[in-house]
């Protein structure tokens, strides 16, 4: 015959060994709970960096147009001044235009050279060393 209290805790041992193993799936759902937010906050952080320099290259593209636009402007003032000097055979004026056409290509050649990166320099080839002879090893 069966003891009813064992069979009654037989139920309750196998009730608690079901809810022990439900935690341990929990348990580990968690852990990837966490492991994946910390995920998508680096992913977010890396979007956000990413963001920046994106911004930052645009701002700096936003400039660079700027400056060629003026670039432009520059030129079709040049541009017009000599042809109002020429137009009125004023050597004063031409000269005045040559001057600052020589003071704007200085101007634009070291701005270009200050912001280009320079060609790496070729490396000389060398020829390789003859390999040193053994006196000793016999000639063949």
């Amino acid at each position: 015959m069966a003891d009813p209290l064992l069979d009654v805790l037989n139920q309750i041992l196998g009730r608690l060994i079901s809810i022990e193993s439900r935690l341990t799936v929990i348990e580990k759902r968690a852990a990837l709970t966490q492991q994946l937010a910390f995920l998508a906050t680096m992913q977010t952080g890396g979007i956000l960096e990413m963001t920046i320099k994106i911004d930052d290259l645009v701002a700096k593209v936003t400039a660079q147009a700027t400056v060629i636009d003026g670039v432009v402007v520059l030129l079709g003032d040049l541009n017009t001044h000599l042809k109002e000097a020429i137009a009125e055979n004023d050597p004063v004026k031409l000269q005045a235009v040559a001057d600052a056409l020589d003071a704007n290509t200085t101007r634009l050649a070291n701005a270009a050279a200050a912001n280009t990166t320079a060609a790496p320099a070729e490396q000389p080839v060398v020829d390789p060393a003859p390999a040193p002879v053994d006196p000793n090893a016999p000639t063949t």
